[in-house]
């Protein structure tokens, strides 16, 4: 990852080779362009069990936080629940994928102090869709 001036994170995509100057672009490695993860992604330890520690590119942890979705999954969906069961002093994120065969669990997991820092940690461009009536009332919010 380069710097532009001023310490802003700058990223040039090895596919198209055009530079983006936005952090998010910079630390997910994804090309605005290309619309398309180009590199493995920068991890940031946002996992308890995550093995790699911060700070490091990696092509795909244990907890799978920051793997790029499979290209047969249909959509990936980022669930946000405040003070669950497993975690009942934090915040947590828990990524699904759903395809023609359903919904499945991932071992993608995000955790945080509050829902504001989670929020923080979900990757970038994803869009909001509020909780339902029927759902588990420890859920607040899902993002796809």
């Amino acid at each position: 990852m380069a710097e532009a001036s001023g310490g802003t994170p700058a990223f040039t995509c090895p596919k198209c080779g055009r530079t983006s100057h936005n952090a998010n672009d910079a630390r997910e490695g994804y090309c605005g362009h290309c619309h398309d993860w180009t590199a493995t992604r920068l991890h940031e330890d946002v996992s308890p069990a995550c093995d790699l520690g911060t700070h490091q590119w990696c092509t795909g942890c244990a907890c799978g936080c920051h793997e790029k979705p499979r290209d047969d999954a249909a959509l990936a969906v980022w669930t946000v629940y405040d003070r669950p069961a497993d975690y009942p002093s934090s915040a947590v994120a828990r990524l699904w994928t759903v395809d023609a065969a359903g919904l499945s669990y991932t071992e993608g997991i995000l955790i945080a102090p509050s829902i504001e820092a989670l929020r923080a940690m979900l990757p970038a461009g994803l869009v909001m869709i509020p909780r339902s009536d029927e759902d588990d009332p420890v859920i607040v919010e899902s993002w796809l």
